[in-house]
């Protein structure tokens, strides 16, 4: 059916309009001027050029070269490589298949793609691996974030290189992996309890680049944590060792080193806990830290714990009750008399004023060091008492327990109540017989 000048159409189609032209089969041209050869296809507005199949247009100056497109809008222009696609707007122009465009002077230059608003380029095609946070790249590698590569066009709300950017307001809270988040979810993930102020300039490790060692930690502004398992927690601190750590600003972790045993005075005392796997650092050469509250570590033969300023203490304390009592000395004394206190480092020596006694002492290296004494082989006395006999300067006495005595002296021999043979007296009987005389 045609109605108008010059309108024409072909069986089954109608032609509605000056110049109007149905001329695919089944095919719809109302409006002015409009050329509809597509099979099944149909245009309301005017001049519209319709030569795909199964198209629609909705509007004037539009050009469809495309199956199965669709227009709704002014001087838009889908072209033959456009199947499926679809714009909603003014002054488009599309050239890939199944894209959609909602605005004027939007684009979408990949299949499947989708704009939305005016000046919108939906220019990022299927396949793209998204950023990962784990490798700040974007290489898509992570197993545990759900979709990390498209599988389609993307939807586009502004145009990066045009500076055309747009809020997307109203989001619903996202459920699944791949669903979008809105503003709440990310404020109710912010870390809580963790606070790092850079003043407004931005440090190394503001990227959280600063941990490169494999399963390494770095916290604060140019912390840094280069080798694996280390950890960095501070302003500068620098942990350059496997599994070693830097506490605090500037502390720098050093290669660990294991002691095994100690020597004191020749006696050799083994350690526990002498292969070290890392450092714990709290400083650097010339920037030390105390480290305080510190708990009483266990001690013992085995043990690793840390000794805190209150056991060393405990143990100074001994030492200097040993030293208090080893530096009083010792008294030395004669028959309980005349003491002496001996100091240590003191010398005491032993001697014999007469020569009647010898006095020695063994030096012998590792031996007991005993001192003896003996008598000289050849002694010099003044008196001799054993039993009732007395030896003196004077000469030998005898007593016989009752009071007589007999004695032998320079002069000679005089015995009690009997006879003497004396140089000044001679030979004195004492009124006793002599007999057995030959």
């Amino acid at each position: 059916m045609a109605v108008g000048s010059d309108a024409e159409a072909v069986a089954n189609a109608i032609a509605l309009g000056h110049d109007a032209k149905a001329t695919g089969s089944q095919s719809i041209s109302i409006g002015t001027g409009n050329q509809v050869s597509g099979d099944g296809s149909g245009a309301v507005g005017d001049p519209t050029t319709i030569t795909g199949a199964g198209s629609y247009s909705l509007g004037n100056d539009n050009t469809i070269d495309a199956d199965d497109a669709g227009v709704f809008g002014n001087d838009n222009v889908l072209a033959g490589t456009a199947t499926g696609s679809r714009i909603i707007g003014n002054d488009n122009d599309v050239d890939v298949a199944d894209a959609f465009v909602m605005g004027n002077g939007a684009d979408v230059t990949v299949a499947e793609g989708m704009a939305l608003g005016n000046g919108s380029i939906a220019d990022t095609g299927a396949g793209e691996a998204g950023y990962n946070p784990t490798t700040s790249s974007t290489d898509g590698l992570d197993a545990g974030i759900a979709a990390t590569q498209s599988t389609t066009g993307a939807v586009a709300v502004g145009d990066d290189g045009a500076g055309i950017y747009r809020q997307i307001t109203g989001v619903a809270a996202g459920t699944e992996d791949s669903d979008a988040v809105n503003v709440a979810q990310l404020k109710a993930s912010e870390t809580h309890y963790y606070s790092v102020n850079d003043g407004g300039t931005q440090g190394g490790n503001y990227a959280n680049d600063g941990a490169s060692g494999l399963n390494a930690i770095a916290a604060g502004v140019d912390a840094s944590a280069s080798a694996d398992g280390a950890m960095a927690f501070g302003f500068g601190a620098a942990a350059g060792n496997a599994d070693s750590v830097a506490l605090g600003t500037d502390s720098v972790t050093a290669a660990p080193v294991g002691t095994a045993d100690t020597t004191i005075r020749g006696t050799t005392y083994t350690f526990a806990g002498t292969a070290p796997v890392g450092t714990v650092s709290v400083g650097d050469a010339g920037s030390e830290r105390t480290v305080t509250n510190v708990a009483a570590g266990r001690v013992s033969a085995t043990s690793t714990d840390a000794i805190n300023g209150s056991q060393l203490f405990a143990t100074n304390q001994a030492i200097e009750d040993i030293s208090t009592t080893a530096g009083t000395g010792w008294d030395l004394t004669a028959e309980g008399t005349d003491g002496t206190n001996v100091a240590p480092g003191d010398t005491v020596d032993l001697s014999s004023s007469d020569g009647n006694l010898v006095i020695a002492k063994n030096a012998t290296e590792g031996t007991q060091e005993d001192v003896t004494f003996a008598l000289a082989s050849d002694i010099a006395v003044d008196s001799v008492t054993t039993g009732n006999s007395v030896l003196d300067t004077s000469g030998l006495s005898v007593d016989d327990g009752s009071g007589n005595v007999t004695s032998v002296t320079n002069d000679g021999l005089t015995v009690a109540g009997g006879p003497s043979v004396t140089a000044s007296g001679g030979i004195d009987a004492n009124d006793q017989v002599i007999s057995n005389v030959g």
